[in-house]
C-alpha cells in the first residue's frame, strides 16, 4: 500500500524550482524529526518549500546552490 498524501508537497517543489535532491533532504531530515507523522512531516514540507520560494526570490538562487 503507498502513502497517503494529502499535501502536495512535490507540485509546491516544481512550482517554487526546487530541486528533487532538495526535497528529498528535506524529507529525510522531516522523517528523523517526526517519525511515522505523516501529517506533521506533509505540513513541514510545504513550510520550508515556501520558505525556499520566497527566499529564492529574495535573494537570487541559483539552482547550483542546491549542493
Amino acid at each position: 500500500m503507498g502513502e497517503f498524501i494529502m499535501f502536495d508537497y512535490w507540485s509546491l517543489a516544481k512550482k517554487y524550482e526546487v530541486a528533487p535532491e532538495m526535497v528529498e533532504r528535506l524529507l529525510s531530515q522531516a522523517r528523523q524529526e517526526f517519525g511515522s507523522d505523516g501529517m506533521m512531516i506533509e505540513l513541514h514540507m510545504i513550510r520550508a518549500l515556501r520558505m525556499l520560494g520566497r527566499d529564492k526570490k529574495r535573494i537570487g538562487w541559483r539552482d547550483d546552490w542546491n549542493h
